[in-house]
């Protein structure tokens, strides 16, 4: 029997080259755009990593709020006032508002408006101020949270507003008949404000800008 030749011919082993040159060639993009993918989605989970990284590092870096600062009750922040030490005249004021608030008593008589007395009062606390002189008070209130020393007002939820009308402090003496003759009284002026959250409180107000109340 005339044995079968192993060997494939020239043309035989150039075509086999040929067809799987031709299939490289077809699967080449596919492999292309596969590597260019996963080097772009390698790119992406490296940046979002380094994102959460810095994340995590500002909020275990990042400073707590500052506490609010609240004066003690009856500080004068805008200066010492006018004491009239034979004078029992008072002016009462019960905060209960959500913020504190900042008053202002200014005495308008003789056509001038002079500062008499200035006094903090923290939120849901009563604040009396004593020895004032006679006069007409206009009565202006600066609300807020957080006092600023250094620039003198509220650093937040500040709001201004001044009395509808003049609060009249004024010491009245009369005269009575008594068991033993002619008596004098003396009586003293004495108010008191309720500043509540409300429109008015006993005390009817309206709002101001904070130019207005600096310069009351």
């Amino acid at each position: 029997m005339e044995a079968r030749s192993l060997r494939r011919s020239p043309a035989t082993r150039w075509s086999r080259n040929k067809k799987r040159n031709e299939s490289m060639k077809n699967y080449m993009p596919a492999l292309i755009a596969s590597i260019i993918t996963g080097i772009l989605l390698l790119s992406f989970f490296n940046k979002q990593q380094t994102t959460d990284d810095l994340q995590i590092t500002r909020t275990v870096t990042s400073q707590p709020e500052k506490p609010a600062l609240s004066l003690q009750l009856g500080a004068e922040p805008l200066g010492s006032g006018v004491y009239v030490s034979d004078s029992l005249s008072t002016i009462q004021v019960n905060n209960g508002t959500q913020t504190d608030v900042l008053v202002k008593l200014i005495n308008t008589d003789n056509s001038q408006s002079v500062l008499i007395r200035n006094f903090y009062i923290p939120r849901g606390s009563t604040y009396k101020a004593k020895q004032l002189p006679e006069g007409s008070y206009k009565v202006v209130y600066a609300y807020g949270i957080d006092w600023n020393t250094d620039n003198k007002r509220f650093n937040r939820k500040s709001s201004f507003s001044i009395a509808d009308k003049l609060l009249e402090v004024r010491k009245t003496i009369t005269e009575v008949d008594g068991a033993n003759g002619k008596q004098i009284n003396t009586n003293y002026g004495g108010h008191t404000i309720e500043l509540k959250p409300t429109i008015d409180g006993n005390f009817p107000a309206h709002p101001i800008n904070e130019n207005t109340f600096n310069e009351t």
